[in-house]
């Protein structure tokens, strides 16, 4: 603002100064031709007598005044009878004829230094200069006292938005414009119901139990128990990333991963059995044991997120080693595709285990800070 304001002023000078400039400069040439035209008159009795003492007393009478420089009077043919003062080849120059009825009997010459205007031109402009930085303090101290005084009844609505509870008071600012429509809606704001939208989903979740959690929270203390579930939690959002799914946290002992179709990506399902064996391997100090299932439901976000959440807890109660699942039918005919199944759990087929291990060493390395 402060910015602005210098340069308004900058340029409301220059062109100030350059308006001042041009009505002097006019102003000049009409004097010049006024006062070259008065001398002119002037000489011509002299002229007429051929007198030179009276030309010359004539002209003297103009040597006071500080813009003339030098005079002369020249006869007909040219020729210089007096002058007085010395010609320079900055000065402006300025002629008129001598006339005696119609016929020209010589001419008058002024030259006029133009020092003096320069100098009132300056003194003009710096008046001008001092006006101008009057005014933009001016205009800046109005700004700054407006903008305390708005920032001020921002504060006051923004207190009334941190204490819904209160009581809203009277606004200090009852103006009918866009703040005072603003500060009305921010200090007594409108209570809106958000739109909540039904749809059907298929979720592949993934619920990792971490089966020694209980004994670790003894046996390890606090303190590396949280560096365990950060690692853990880190790990889970990484994999989240690269196979495009959604970490949720239902509970103390262990981890949601979920997963949906992807246009043109992998299935949810083979995405969500190279997460539950990366993570197997990853959190094995924690005893990880996944099992996967499905949420198929229509609701809003909150009902499927709640339907989701006892998902998790139902598969967090099944036991065996290795990956297990509760998947219906048409879900479990898929897969063979990429593993298979046998007492121990489901093992992904040899074609992905290249892939895997290598995800798992570079999550291991940034892991453990290599």
């Amino acid at each position: 603002m402060r910015l602005v304001l210098v340069l308004h002023s900058s340029l409301l000078l220059l062109a100030s100064a350059r308006g001042n400039a041009q009505v002097m400069n006019e102003q000049y040439q009409l004097f010049a031709n006024q006062w070259v035209r008065q001398v002119a008159f002037q000489a011509q009795p002299g002229l007429l007598r051929n007198d030179r003492v009276a030309l010359l007393n004539m002209l003297n009478q103009h040597r006071d005044n500080p813009l003339l420089a030098y005079a002369s009077i020249s006869d007909s043919e040219g020729s210089v009878l007096v002058e007085i003062g010395r010609d320079g080849g900055d000065w402006r120059h300025y002629s008129a004829p001598v006339l005696l009825g119609n016929d020209i009997a010589g001419s008058v010459t002024l030259a006029l230094d133009p020092t003096p205007t320069r100098s009132q031109q300056l003194n003009l402009n710096a008046q001008l200069l001092i006006l101008a930085a009057i005014l933009a303090a001016l205009a800046a101290a109005l700004i700054l006292m407006l903008g305390r005084h708005i920032d001020a009844l921002l504060q006051r609505a923004r207190s009334h938005l941190l204490s819904p509870s209160e009581q809203p008071g009277t606004l200090p600012y009852p103006g009918r414009d866009s703040l005072g429509d603003l500060l009305a809606t921010l200090s007594d704001p409108p209570l809106r119901v958000p739109p909540m939208e039904s749809r059907e989903v298929e979720w592949i979740v993934v619920q990792v139990y971490w089966s020694s959690y209980s004994r670790l929270t003894q046996q390890w203390g606090r303190a590396e128990l949280e560096r365990r579930l950060t690692r853990s939690h880190s790990a889970a959002l990484a994999l989240c990333r690269l196979y495009h799914g959604a970490l949720k946290v239902y509970r103390r002992d262990g981890l949601t991963l979920r997963f949906e179709a992807l246009e043109g990506g992998d299935s949810a399902l083979l995405r969500a059995l190279c997460c539950a064996h990366l993570i197997q391997q990853l959190d094995a100090k924690l005893g990880a044991r996944p099992t996967l299932g499905v949420v198929r439901s229509r609701g809003t976000r909150l009902q499927l997120e709640a339907t989701e959440a006892a998902l998790a807890d139902s598969l967090s109660a099944v036991d065996g080693k290795g990956i297990r699942h509760q998947l219906p039918l048409d879900l479990k005919e898929q897969l063979p595709g990429w593993a298979s199944e046998d007492g121990s759990g489901i093992k992904i087929e040899a074609r992905y285990q290249n892939l895997l291990d290598s995800q798992q060493r570079k999550l291991e390395a940034q892991l453990n800070g290599d």
